[in-house]
Order: C-alpha cells, then structure tokens, then sequence
C-alpha cells in the first residue's frame, strides 16, 4: 500500500496575518506559529513605525531559521532605512539588537518549500533621539514642511545670526534654502537663488550675496554656513568653508523683520522650488554676530530664538535620520541612543553579541559572512546545503 508523502503535522490553524503596520511604543511580534517550527512557503513583513523624532529598536529574543550560505533558503531581511539590507539565518540574530536610522524600520520573512525551524520572537521599542543626532531631508513636495513649531515665539528681528549645516543632492538654478513667513504666508526673510544668483530677500528687498558665497559652493559635502544681517548698517556677512565675507545691502537699512512669523527649511512647501539636500544643526540668533564671535562659535552653541532641538521643530515623518558622521552627535555630554552615533562624549560602549554567520556584513555581521564559523559548522553547512540542492532536484 502506497502513503502520500509525509509533510508534519498541519499548521494552517496558527497562521495569522504576519504582514502588519505596527505602531506601538513597544511591543513583540513572532514567526508564525512560533515557538512550533513555521509553515513552509511564507512571505512576511513587519513594518515598525515611530513619530518623528524617534527610532525603532529592535532585539531578537529568540532566533532559530535554517541555516545555508547566504541565507539562500529561509530568511529575515531588515531594512532599517538606510538605503542597505541585511539578511539572517541560522542563529546568526540570537540577542542581536538594531535601531533604524529614521523612524521606520521593516522586518521581511520569507521560508521556503521545506525544512523548517522554530522562527523567531523580536521585541521592539520607539527610542527618542535628539535631534542634535539627526540632519533632515528637505522635502521635494507641496505638502510636507519642516517648520519652526508653533509654540516657538519668533521676536521682531533688526538684526540675526542664522547657522546650519548644509549639503546639496543636486543642482537647481532657482531654489530657496530658507524662508520666514507673516501670518498671512507672506515672504519677510527668503535666502536662496534665483537664476544661479544667490540672494537674501528681507521684506522685499534682495540683496544679491553672490560674491559672498554661490550656489556651486553647496555641494555634496557637508559644510557649516553662517549668515549674519543688520538693520544699523544693512551689512550682511556669510562665513563658510574658511572664509568670511561681507558686503552692504542698502536698500535694507532701518528694514525689522515682524514677530510671529514661521520658519521653514525650504521654499514654505513650494516643492519644486525647495533647495534638494541635507541641512543639519540650524540654529537662529536676534543679534549679528561678529567675525570673532563666529570663530569661537561651537557646534553646541544654543540658539537663543531657534535651536536644533525636537522641542523647536515640526518635521514629517521619515525625514529626519541619525548619521554617524555629523559634527555634534552627543556633543558634549548626551547617551548613547542608537548605532548609528558614536559615542562621543560619553564613556557607555554599545556591544552586541558575535554573531555566527551573516549573508552581508554590518548591523553586527562580520565581512565574510563564516568569519565567526568554525570548520566543523562549515562543513555541516556546506553538506546540509548539497542535501538541499538534491532534494530540490
């Protein structure tokens, strides 16, 4: 008598909806059927979402899927938002923890037709991050804007001092990097350029500045630019990549700008007119600052009308990402909060537990993904993978 092939024991009944939006402050989500071995044939994803101005972290509590060079049969994929992947099997993820570099991250799932494991349990939770660790995107649409909150009293300007750093994504001939607006979205503050002329526009007036810096200086690198304006004198001055210069605009002397206004990066939602780049660490004065004041100015100088700080900020989701290599991570003193920032200014190490194999590295995977594998794991690998490929021919 001839039985049908024997497959294990049925596990329709435990299979819930694995490809979920979650958007919990903390949480745990599992493989299915968990901690049973998971179905064959599945496609999974788990995407975490956080407000603005956090991360998500996630930990893997418990992790067993089938192991195979590559991670060519069964896999989780994370995609923490930095424009990469990593992919595990095995027990490569057992108490590895991960934070995504903005706010959303997703964990992809995927089995194949057979030999299966126990899965996976992860726990996850929204960190918040200061923004003095995050650089923004400006947004290349009318709908999203990165602002000054409401609740951020602006005074009446007769002079100002406003830094940031910047870095260009590409090239435009008219482009706006910053605008103040009345109540009534009104222009009273403008700096960009019009026709690859850069410009400061106060209450009307424009001032040209292109022999103070041009459009080609903002390039792909990220840069400190300071610009100061004064009433008095109509002087304005730019320093920025070693250099300090200054010209009169007289049209604007006797010129204030009006309290109550809003700032935002970009051209006020003007999408196509918005400047295409990075801009990180903007901070706004109610005084002209001096060539020497400038010199001596510090990263972590605070803004005394607007800092670089989550409390002064509206900005939409996903355009906010932390990034090891900005200038005032945890400066001087802050916790570590995530992967992605060094360390700087605090004695608190990050550590994650050595991994045994990854199919690409970072995120806690060596670079050859059998670095941590000793010869008799490799060569059961290696023969349960030729097993594999028979069964499949």
């Amino acid at each position: 008598m001839t039985h049908p092939p024997y497959f294990g024991p049925a596990v329709l009944s435990c299979q819930g909806n694995c490809n979920e939006v979650l958007t919990s402050s903390e949480g745990i989500f599992t493989s299915p059927c968990y901690p049973s071995d998971y179905p064959p044939s599945q496609s999974c994803a788990w995407t975490l979402q956080a407000p603005a101005g956090f991360i998500v972290q996630i930990t893997f509590l418990d992790f067993e899927l089938e192991e195979a060079h590559g991670c060519i049969y069964d896999r989780v994929v994370i995609d923490n938002g930095s424009g990469t992947s990593n992919s595990f099997c095995g027990l490569t993820a057992n108490g590895l923890t991960l934070n995504s570099t903005g706010n959303v991250m997703t964990v992809y799932f995927s089995s194949d037709f057979s030999v299966q494991k126990k899965g996976f349990s992860i726990s996850y939770r929204q960190v918040a991050v200061a923004l003095r660790n995050q650089k923004v995107t400006v947004p290349q649409n009318s709908k999203d804007v990165i602002k000054v909150t409401s609740t951020v009293s602006i005074p009446e300007l007769s002079e100002f001092t406003v830094c940031f750093e910047i870095a260009r994504l590409t090239q435009k001939g008219t482009e706006t990097i910053f605008n103040y607006l009345d109540a009534s979205k009104g222009v009273l503050l403008s700096f960009g350029a019009t026709g690859n002329k850069m410009q400061l526009s106060i209450c009307g007036v424009k001032c040209l500045i292109d022999d103070l810096v041009t459009s080609v200086d903002f390039t792909s690198q990220i840069q400190l630019f300071c610009l100061t304006w004064s009433k008095t004198n109509g002087r304005v001055a730019v320093n920025f990549g070693g250099n300090y210069r200054v010209n009169t605009c007289s049209a604007s002397v006797g010129l204030s700008l009006d309290a109550g206004g809003s700032f935002e990066l970009g051209g006020g939602g003007g999408g196509g007119l918005n400047f295409n780049g990075i801009i990180y660490n903007f901070r706004l004065w109610d005084s002209a600052m001096t060539f020497s004041d400038l010199s001596a100015l510090t990263c972590d100088a605070v803004g005394n009308v607007v800092d670089w700080d989550n409390s002064f900020w509206d900005i939409p989701a996903s355009y906010a990402q932390t990034d090891p290599s900005l200038s005032c991570i945890c400066y001087p003193h802050c916790i570590h909060l995530t992967t992605a920032a060094s360390s700087r200014g605090t004695t608190l190490p990050y550590t994650t537990p050595q991994t045994t194999s990854c199919s690409s590295s970072g995120l806690g995977c060596p670079g050859n993904p059998l670095n941590h594998v000793d010869s008799q794991q490799t060569s059961l690998i290696k023969q349960a993978a030729r097993r594999k490929q028979h069964q499949r021919s």
